[in-house]
């Protein structure tokens, strides 16, 4: 019989290892909202659904995506920072990011000249993590600055519109755009995140299922689903609406 070993192997951290699940699954659920959001936007297109960009009900619907992206930012910059996460990670992250937004910025300027996106959820995104990195750290007084920054803007009345002039103004920005995120209050709703994550609701326990499951597989490739749902989208749609006529 051999003599059993007294000597245990410390298996190296791997890039999963730092991921919360839960935020996963958050970050998920946007990306679910948001392929819904653009297949709806879609059908609106071919002119097989009607109903209002300009709505209460649609701008809400695409409020609740950015804030659930913004904040999932947040929480995961927080992390980043709370757990000593290598600073080469972050420049990775940054990278990709930074490329992905470089490529809807080309793209749509290729594509849609007088639309193209020049400040779109990448765009922020990328921004943001610049911004929250170095106080992510501090998640309280933070998420209270965020807090004064939504409060700011909400009474200074700098809604999107007010941006977008300055964006023009100042860059020559076109007129419109098929994707436009606000700095304000958005850069204020991301700094609320790290707090998010100090209260430690990246830890909630869910349920093991397929859902949940889908899910966080969607929030891991998040990026990666928003290049190339469009792609798979709009082909559906002009094939239903091919169909339907």
């Amino acid at each position: 019989m051999q003599p059993i070993s007294t000597t245990f192997t410390v298996m190296p951290l791997t890039e999963h290892s730092y991921r919360s699940n839960s935020l996963d699954t958050y970050r998920g659920i946007a990306v679910g909202l948001m392929i819904l959001f653009h297949f709806l936007w879609n059908l609106r297109e071919f002119g097989l659904l009607s109903f209002d960009i300009e709505g209460p009900i649609w701008q809400s619907f695409r409020s609740i995506i950015v804030f659930m992206f913004v904040t999932a930012l947040g929480c995961s910059s927080y992390l980043a920072v709370s757990q000593n996460h290598a600073r080469q990670r972050f420049l990775k992250n940054q990278l990709k990011l930074g490329m992905a937004a470089l490529f809807i910025s080309c793209g749509t300027y290729l594509l849609l000249p007088s639309q193209w996106v020049f400040f779109g959820i990448l765009q922020f995104l990328f921004i943001a993590g610049w911004l929250l990195r170095p106080i992510a750290s501090s998640p309280v007084l933070t998420a209270t600055a965020g807090m004064a920054l939504v409060a700011l803007s909400l009474y200074n009345n700098l809604d999107a519109i007010t941006a977008h002039r300055w964006f023009i103004a100042t860059f020559n920005a076109p007129a419109n755009t098929i994707d436009f995120i606000n700095p304000l209050p958005w850069i204020g709703v991301a700094m609320i995140g790290p707090f998010l994550g100090y209260i430690k609701l990246h830890k909630l326990i869910l349920p093991t299922n397929t859902l949940t499951s889908g899910l966080s597989w969607m929030g891991k490739n998040a990026l990666v689903i928003y290049l190339l749902h469009q792609l798979i989208l709009f082909p559906i749609a002009a094939l239903i609406s091919f169909a339907v006529k």
